[in-house]
């Protein structure tokens, strides 16, 4: 009956859209330069974040990041290549 159910239920609502939840793996323009280990507060998704180069090279200003993880409040990009 369990499995019955279950292929029914498949079948009438299909596989669920994926969710994206949270920044990690967006994109964003700085609006300063970041020297590795550097940080400053710029606006992502609305909200304003402290961002933090987590790489091994700056990103310029006005060079386009990608968020490769989230620690607390703080950002950690990337340069985006």
């Amino acid at each position: 009956m369990v499995t019955f159910r279950s292929r029914i239920y498949h079948r009438l609502r299909g596989n669920p859209p994926s969710v994206d939840t949270g920044p990690a793996g967006g994109l964003l323009t700085l609006p300063v330069t970041l020297a590795p280990g550097e940080s400053c507060q710029t606006e992502h998704g609305g909200s304003f974040w402290t961002v933090r180069n987590d790489g091994a090279t700056p990103i310029l200003a006005g060079a386009r990041a990608r968020v490769v993880s989230v620690s607390g409040l703080t950002l950690l990009v990337r340069a985006d290549s």
